[in-house]
């Protein structure tokens, strides 16, 4: 019986070796054929590696503003003009240099109806026109519309047609005012020829208690330029 026990022991002994031996042969041999599969795949070179796109911020484009035209000074029509003005009936104007105004009218006596003139002015060194400033009493402060309607009833206002249409079509200083062409032929809408007259542009306006007209008076025929330099004047009358 010892015997065989020894000999059964001496035989188990060899298959564990055995068996180690085998499992050891499997471990080697699978762990050398993972070792060849790994060398059969295949490194990508570093060139072939994809390199993730950085998008590259750009600058805004900031265009040039055109520089802005410089404009052109200009010249008023009205420069190195001188200034006439009037405290006792309170208003004034430019007009060219050179020019003088002379008082040829003058009825300070309270006593004359209203509808006479007070002061009147006439311009002075000019051959074919004549400027003219008239100035009225207008105590109870017409309107313009009113105080027309006084001086058509009192025949003191001399209009070209008797149905000229009172209503104001321009104005002076701040103030409605009426212009009308007073000659024989125009009927108040343009200038016409000198034949018993020559044309006479009036404005009327009012102000207060005074009343205003200013005329171009011509002496010969019409002229365009004459026509602007008085509605340049009049462009710069005041009160004050």
């Amino acid at each position: 019986m010892t015997e065989m026990a020894e000999e059964t022991k001496k035989v188990n002994n060899w298959l564990m070796v055995v068996g180690l031996v085998v499992t050891g042969l499997l471990i080697g041999g699978g762990l050398t054929f993972a070792g060849y599969k790994l060398t059969q795949q295949r490194v990508p070179e570093l060139e072939e590696l994809e390199t993730p796109t950085i998008p590259v911020p750009t600058m805004p484009v900031v265009e040039e503003a055109s520089p802005s035209p410089i404009p052109a000074p200009t010249t008023s029509p009205t420069a190195g003009w001188e200034t006439y003005a009037n405290t006792a009936y309170g208003y004034q104007f430019r007009h060219p240099a050179g020019w003088s105004f002379t008082i040829d009218v003058s009825n300070e006596d309270p006593t004359k109806p209203l509808y006479v003139i007070r002061q009147g002015i006439t311009s002075n060194n000019v051959d074919d026109y004549l400027m003219l400033v008239r100035a009225w009493d207008n105590p109870d402060e017409l309107s313009l519309a009113e105080w027309l309607q006084f001086m058509k009833d009192s025949n003191a206002l001399p209009l070209p047609v008797e149905d000229l249409d009172l209503t104001p079509n321009t104005g002076v200083g701040g103030e409605d005012a009426l212009q009308f062409w007073s000659d024989p032929l125009s009927r108040g809408a343009e200038p016409g020829v000198c034949v018993q007259a020559c044309p006479v542009l009036s404005v009327y306006f009012v102000h207060g208690d005074r009343a205003y007209s200013v005329q171009l008076n011509y002496l010969r025929e019409f002229d365009e330029e004459s026509f602007v330099l008085f509605s340049q004047i009049l462009s710069t009358f005041k009160f004050l």
